[in-house]
């Protein structure tokens, strides 16, 4: 593969219209644009939460503010409340909490703080998320303290914040404190039928289920009962038992395959493999045959994770392909699925690539079916995916996939996939000739690789002795469009001591014509030593030597580095012991302290001259002049 690709840049052309016309012409921004904006923070599951998001929600608010606005006005009681939803969303929870404060006894925002809007559980509920305990605990009590009840909605925050973390005083604190509804949120009881399995406090749960049973609930927190009963290690004849005995206050009850659906689920997500085995799975759909219930494309999804965990790659394919066709998401007005199958497919995909021996043909079908379903894949599972491909020789399917995905992906997630192929380049098992096809790709796709990875690129591509690769890698750090990628005076001194280590006279040639045209690098002492070391180990000694005549005629003057270097040049010309002598007759002049290895690299350089008896002599003599017995290295 060729590293260097010229793009063609289209002609610029004349404009046709004035900037004023331009202006003119552009659409000034509606209530329906600022809706559509507010729709897409706070209706849209987001893949991840970051800073843009909050900006965006406050450009959004800030906008509203100015007035001026296009279309049907909104309150701005509404819109503020719109911003906090916002910033507890996306990891502003704190900053929201002071906007909560701040208009708590403001008489027209207490329809947002306790009615529909639910306000407080929002912003508690971004507090959980984050992690922060104190100012979530503290949100609770002052809402009690003022007019905002501890209610379902709280419960199911404070509740599951602390049980997931296997707090029991915390969690039965918060459980036994009263709210207005006769029950609790249906993800309460579930999360607390796991705490309540991981503690071993079965017992003290099994009062409060069965208290839930007494109540005649809904349909769903019977459905929740029975998997609590299956997680608190009754068998399944007597999760059918009750099944039986399922009533609410219109009458009977009967299980359905969300019923089902929910056994299997506990089954997988209790990260027992006694509990996600096929055994299980066979019973439970063996028991809805009974009841006359037949699988559906969400029962199929759940056994894909159940094959997933068990290692039954065949059970995952034909599981699979049964979600392929039924496609649940759309068949089952639960349009959250398709979120829950991404997930899936990624995790598919990992399962796949950890293999001794991937199925390379069925990751490639998969990614079909991901292409086309236009789903993005987690940067993680792009990363490890192109990373096979590229120990498999497969460069045009890692670009096919790059293609689709990277530049969908925010700056945090490129970083992801850019880590993945760094480190595949960087790697000592991988061949020079893989490293450098992803390095090509790399350079394709990632632009905005850090100036410090292309450093260890640079470096890595010398270590593996291939310094016209380096130098390209140094070409397209002194190309870039950002100039802060740009080589520094640190990059031009590595490279030139890599071509000192493996000389290469074509890079040499083209980064010095570089140096020559860089006008942000002004030569120093160091710089034109590591000219010397690389123009001497590429045979051109005299060229060499014309950066020591340099060196002598700065301000800077030499330096202990450039005095071994030029020796080391000297070394390699022939006739060079005549100018040696000089410049250490020089050095005796000016009483100069010399260190052993500018001595030995002076040896080096009058051994050219064949003189035996004088090289004897320099050698018994070391002793005197540096202070160090003669060595290795002598």
């Amino acid at each position: 593969m060729d590293a260097d690709h010229d793009l063609e840049k289209p002609h610029a052309r004349r404009p046709t219209a004035t900037v004023a016309e331009g202006v003119a012409r552009i659409k000034p921004i509606s209530s329906a644009d600022l809706s559509m904006a507010r729709q897409v923070l706070l209706d849209i599951e987001p893949y991840e939460r970051s800073k843009h998001h909050l900006d965006l929600a406050k450009t959004v608010y800030a906008v509203w503010s100015a007035g001026g606005v296009g279309g049907k006005a909104r309150s701005p009681e509404l819109q503020w409340s719109y911003l906090v939803r916002s910033l507890a969303r996306y990891g502003g929870s704190q900053e929201a909490l002071q906007m909560l404060y701040t208009k708590w006894n403001d008489s027209t925002y207490a329809p947002y703080l306790n009615g529909d809007e639910r306000l407080v559980e929002a912003v508690a509920r971004g507090l959980a998320r984050e992690g922060l305990e104190r100012e979530l605990v503290e949100l609770i009590e002052h809402a009690e303290s003022h007019g905002v009840p501890y209610d379902a909605g709280l419960q199911s925050v404070a509740v599951i914040y602390f049980a997931q973390r296997d707090r029991v005083p915390e969690t039965k604190m918060w459980l036994a404190k009263a709210i207005p509804q006769q029950s609790s949120h249906v993800d309460v009881y579930r999360e607390v039928a796991f705490f309540a399995m991981r503690n071993g406090l079965q017992s003290w749960a099994t009062p409060m289920f069965v208290q839930l049973g007494e109540s005649q609930p809904k349909k769903k927190h019977w459905d929740v009962l029975l998997q609590a009963i299956l997680l608190h290690g009754k068998c399944l004849d007597e999760v059918n038992t009750m099944m039986s005995h399922m009533v609410d206050r219109n009458g009977t009850l009967s299980p359905d395959m969300n019923t089902l659906n929910g056994l299997l689920r506990v089954a997988v997500e209790a990260n027992d493999l006694s509990l996600a085995d096929e055994i299980l799975a066979d019973e439970i759909l063996a028991l809805g045959t009974e009841r006359g219930l037949s699988p559906n494309g969400e029962t199929y999804m759940i056994l894909l994770q159940m094959h997933l965990v068990t290692g039954d790659l065949a059970g995952a394919k034909a599981a699979h392909d049964k979600i392929r066709h039924l496609e649940p998401w759309a068949n089952q007005a639960k349009p959250e699925l398709f979120s829950e199958y991404r997930h899936l497919l990624s995790r598919y995909l990992v399962v796949l690539c950890q293999q001794a021996r991937p199925d390379f043909a069925l990751i490639a079908t998969l990614l079909e079916t991901i292409e086309e379903d236009q789903i993005l894949l987690d940067p993680e599972t792009a990363a490890l995916i192109c990373v096979k491909f590229l120990d498999n020789d497969q460069h045009f399917d890692v670009m096919d996939i790059l293609s689709v995905h990277a530049f969908l992906y925010s700056e945090g997630q490129r970083e992801v996939v850019q880590n993945a192929f760094v480190g595949f380049c960087l790697d000592s098992q991988t061949s020079t000739s893989r490293a450098w096809g992803c390095y090509q790709i790399l350079q394709q796709f990632f632009e905005d690789t850090s100036f410090e990875r292309r450093m260890k690129l640079m470096e890595s591509f010398f270590d593996r002795k291939r310094p016209d690769m380096a130098s390209k890698v140094f070409g397209h750090m002194r190309q870039h469009r950002n100039k802060s990628y740009h080589p520094r005076i640190d990059t031009y001194v590595g490279c030139l001591e890599g071509f000192a280590r493996f000389p290469d006279v074509e890079g040499l040639a083209m980064v010095h014509n570089m140096l020559k045209m860089d006008t942000t690098i002004q030569p120093t002492t160091r710089l034109r030593t590591a000219m010397i070391l690389a123009y001497a180990a590429c045979g051109e000694s005299l060229t060499a030597l014309d950066f020591w005549d340099e060196i002598t005629l700065s301000s800077e003057g030499p330096s202990y580095a450039s005095l071994e270097a030029v020796f080391w040049a000297l070394e390699k010309k022939p006739g060079g012991d005549k100018k040696a002598r000089e410049i250490w007759e020089r050095i005796e002049r000016m009483d100069l302290e010399v260190p052993p290895a500018v001595y030995n690299a002076y040896i080096g350089a009058v051994a050219g001259s064949g003189n035996e008896k004088e090289i004897r002599g320099l050698i018994m003599n070391m002793a005197s002049f540096v202070g160090a017995e003669p060595d290795a290295m002598t």
